[in-house]
Formats: C-alpha cells, structure tokens, sequence
C-alpha cells in the first residue's frame, strides 16, 4: 500500500505504534476487523537517507522525472486465516477495499509471488565439453546480435560497465563464472531457481576461458546479483538496493515476471505501482534496466494494472526501460510464447540459447542447449547492452543514459526484424555490427 506524499511517517518498524496513536488511519479499527495484520516498510534494503539521495540524484540527472514519495510505500503482511472464505472470516479483497476507502491512502493492491520468465523450465539437458560455436545467437551471420564483431572494437567486450542481474539463484562460482567474483548484495536464494540464474550470467557474462562458453560482455567490470526472495523482502525492494549499487550508464537486468491482478496472466513486473517506481527512478539516474516482457503471449496493451489503467499502452507513463521479448531462433524470427505491445522495445532469441546451467551448488559445469522464454531473449539484450556501453566509454568518453540506449537497441535501422516486422509487437533485434559499423554511437556524441 501506498500513503499520500504529503503523509509523513516514521518509516520503520515503529510505525505500526505511531498508528495506533495518531488518526492518519484507523489502525486499531483495522486491526480489531482483521486480526493478526501487521505493517512494515516497502524499502528495507537501503537507508531512508539513501532513498533520498538515490531521489534527488535522479532529479538533478532527468529534468523530466517527478518523483513520488517512496517513504510512504509499506507493506500489510497478512495472517494466513486472513485469506480464507470460511464463515466469520474476513477476505483479504476486504481489506485492500477498506484501505483504499481512507483518504490518506493514495493506494492499496495484492501484489502476487514472482517468478522467471523463463518459457521451459522443466527438463534441463546439461551436457558437457561445450564449444562457443554452438552459442550461435552471438553472430549476425546465424541471425544474432553480431557480438562476435563487435569484441573486435575497444571496450566491445564490456570493459568500464557494472551489471547487477535480479532473480532468485545462481551459481557463481560455476567454472565461467568464478573469475566475475560475483557477490549477492541482497536477498536469500532459492535453490530452485538456481539453474535459471547460473544460464542467465552465462549468456550476459561467461568469462573468456578454456571451457569455451562464451558471455556477451565477458570482460565486463563488475557482476552482482540481487535477490527478491526471502523474509519480508519483495521485488520493489531489490530494485532499490541494486539502484544503489550502480552507477549511471551501467546495466541492471530483471528476471522476473508478475501476475497481472485480473487475468494472472504473466506479464513485464512494472505492472504495479511499487516495482514501476522504483524503476523508473533508477532509470531517471542513468541506470539502464532491461525487463522481460514475460511469457504468456498476450497483447500487452490490452492489460489493466490494479487501478484500472493500461499501463503498456500508448500514451501511458513510461518508466524508461527496455521491454524485452522473444522469438524463434532461425530467421525469420517468429515471437515465441512471448508477450507483445506497443510498449516491447527489443526482441533476441527465445530458444535454442545455449549457455551455463548449474543443477545444484556444487554443479559447476554444467551447459544448456535450451535455455529458452523472455528469460534468454532479455539476458541477450542486456549483453548488447553492456558491450555498446562499453565502446562508448573506450572510444568517446561517455556513458548512453538509460533512454539513449533504449532508442539506440530498439532503432529499426540498425536492427533485424521479426517476420511481419514491427507489426508483430515485439520490437526489434539489435545488431551490434550495424550500430557499429554505421557509426551511430559517433553521431550520438558529436
């Protein structure tokens, strides 16, 4: 739930006692009709004093953004008795109903568990010996992004660029990965969400080593990983602390998808308010976020948020963020269970992604040949990310903000298109020889 910006609260664990004694709600009301109820602060993974900061550093960065008070975000944890139809009970529809009736409260809404947007799961073959050709998603010459070209330029691997990726799990110290170092900032781990994670890295970031399977940016200068999952912790949440760990021009990725609060289909996270506003934030400070548009094929236009609002549509506000779909790995690109809209900005492979896995901790060898959904396609993007940042720090100086990157990823122009072309709502493919070769980085710093 979200308080007014003009309400003032102390935001910590001792607000449920500032509102037992204060008349912004009704709090002991509340908590006699719906017994066991408990509230909590949204953003417990930085300090206030640092949501602050990380706010103003946004406005002074982006004319344009108009923060909201991110201080009045909480959360209302619930009993578990709270959820059932039985008889006395009260239903938790009741309470968000009773919550967005108060005048201080500006908004209240049931956020489902997330999960990765990973279209196949299930079934993971893990076979060993790989041989970076069979990762062929990195070449234009077999319907890529033309990766391999552009480790030929100075700063094409990802040198001078940080990349935090938000999901459950991984294994760092699988045997392409260790050299990163990688270090959780936040969060617990799911160890069911641990092969996901491990081929999520591979993809972006595989070191450059004898076992040949090679990441995008793999000479990139730090990784990092931020959960979501755990104890009082929430999507939202590790958006803000991986915000604060980054600097602006660097890339922050996000693995997961949401249930849209009327279909449950599963749709891109910034659905709802909270994860929305923490986005755009970091993407009003120069982070460039790259957001899986999720796997449930539908029309992302024709999604209603909580409030009622289309929040994909055209003319809607716009967080900033590179919306991420998926097709089929052969030309031409067909989308592939994924979602669409006039809001998906890019598309790469959604199949056939070869790439580390890791099917427990102490797996630190094993290889996918089908790490596949928006899960591949958006780890894709965010390597071209990377690498594109890093030629513009190598050869002119300058970082992309987050909005130079999404317009240079997503430009036609210097793109592959799927099958029926912008029609299919899935944006573009970027091709990283292209931007190159035809200098657009150049004529954006001239």
């Amino acid at each position: 739930m979200k308080f007014r910006d003009s309400v003032v609260l102390p935001y910590d664990d001792r607000v449920d006692r500032f509102l037992d004694e204060t008349d912004v709600v009704p709090w002991r009301l509340l908590k006699a009709r719906f017994p066991g109820i408990t509230i909590r602060e949204l953003f417990n993974s930085v300090a206030p004093s640092q949501i602050n900061r990380l706010v103003a550093d946004a406005r002074h960065r982006s004319e344009w953004y108009r923060p909201p008070n991110f201080l009045t975000y909480f959360v209302i944890d619930l009993p578990e008795n709270i959820d059932t139809e039985a008889r006395g009970k009260e239903n938790s529809d009741d309470l968000v109903k009773a919550l967005s009736e108060l005048e201080s409260v500006e908004l209240a809404y049931f956020e489902p568990e997330a999960e990765e947007p990973e279209n196949n799961s299930n079934g993971i073959q893990v076979i060993q010996d790989p041989d970076m050709p069979l990762q062929k998603y990195l070449s234009v010459a077999t319907g890529g992004i033309g990766a391999d070209f552009a480790w030929g330029i100075p700063g094409g691997d990802g040198a001078g660029v940080q990349f935090i990726d938000i999901e459950r799990c991984w294994t760092r110290n699988h045997q392409d990965l260790q050299e990163h170092q990688a270090q959780r900032l936040w969060g617990e781990e799911r160890e069911q969400s641990r092969a996901h994670g491990t081929s999520v890295l591979g993809v972006v970031c595989a070191v450059k080593n004898e076992f040949r399977c090679r990441g995008i940016a793999h000479n990139v200068d730090a990784v990092n990983v931020v959960s979501w999952w755990g104890v009082n912790n929430n999507l939202a949440n590790s958006i803000e602390k991986a915000n604060s760990a980054l600097n602006p021009g660097d890339v922050l990725l996000l693995e997961v998808q949401l249930k849209d609060p009327l279909t449950a289909k599963r749709v891109a996270v910034e659905i709802y308010p909270a994860e929305f506003d923490a986005i755009q934030k970091a993407v009003a400070r120069g982070i460039i976020v790259i957001e899986a548009a999720g796997n449930a094929g539908v029309n992302l236009d024709t999604i209603v948020d909580a409030e009622g609002n289309s929040p994909f549509a055209v003319g809607a506000e716009d967080s900033g963020a590179i919306i991420v779909g998926a097709a089929t790995a052969t030309s031409p690109h067909v989308p592939i269970a994924t979602n669409f809209g006039s809001r998906v900005n890019c598309f790469a492979w959604g199949e056939k992604v070869y790439a580390p896995t890791s099917l427990g901790p102490n797996d630190v060898t094993g290889f996918s040949p089908n790490f596949d959904g928006t899960s591949s396609a958006s780890a894709i993007v965010a390597g071209a990310a990377i690498v594109l940042q890093g030629i513009a720090i190598a050869q002119f100086n300058r970082r992309l903000d987050a909005l130079q990157m999404r317009d240079v990823l997503s430009a036609p122009v210097t793109a592959t298109t799927s099958k029926n072309g912008l029609a299919d709502g899935i944006g573009v493919m970027p091709n990283l020889e292209k931007i190159i070769q035809q200098g657009v980085l150049g004529q954006l710093f001239s």
